[in-house]
């Protein structure tokens, strides 16, 4: 049996115009229907050198990290960068994401069931680069909502 998550509309469909059908069936109106999932993570065992490879092959400015099961900060180019052209040799393979000087403040998070327009409070008002979508204790269970996301979410037909 399929079931449609759009709210049955106030006016039978057979009065609606095609648009405003449209809009009404499909319309996201949630966290969970917009996040990209699973989320991509930079893991305490990830070297800098491995997350740096990562961001530029998935074309990526920042990592949430995970650590003892959760969000625990975020990793960016600019800090990658940094920490790259000092280090020298072999110290590029085998320092920790962990071990960085200072790791970014965590992605602000939100439930499955957040409202669309909270994500954009958050990710514009509050001047957030991405949220996270909070799944279960396994990194794979968790999703992400980045502002290009809400561009494209934005500018799309209803």
């Amino acid at each position: 049996m399929l079931t449609s998550q759009a709210e049955p509309p106030s006016v039978p469909f057979s009065f609606m115009q095609p648009e405003t059908m449209h809009a009404v069936m499909s319309k996201p109106k949630s966290a969970k229907e917009v996040m990209t999932k699973p989320a991509q993570w930079a893991m305490p065992g990830d070297t800098r050198r491995e997350v740096a490879e990562r961001m530029l092959a998935l074309n990526f400015s920042q990592f949430p990290v995970w650590d003892r099961g959760g969000n625990a900060g975020r990793v960016t180019d600019p800090m990658l960068c940094r920490e790259l052209a000092e280090a020298r040799g072999v110290e590029v393979a085998m320092r920790k994401v962990m071990e960085l000087d200072k790791i970014g403040k965590p992605f602000e998070e939100l439930t499955p069931d957040t409202s669309l327009e909270e994500v954009r409070r958050a990710l514009v008002a509050r001047n957030e680069q991405a949220v996270l979508v909070r799944g279960g204790g396994r990194p794979q269970d968790w999703g992400i909502i980045m502002r290009f996301d809400l561009l494209k979410l934005l500018t799309s037909d209803p």
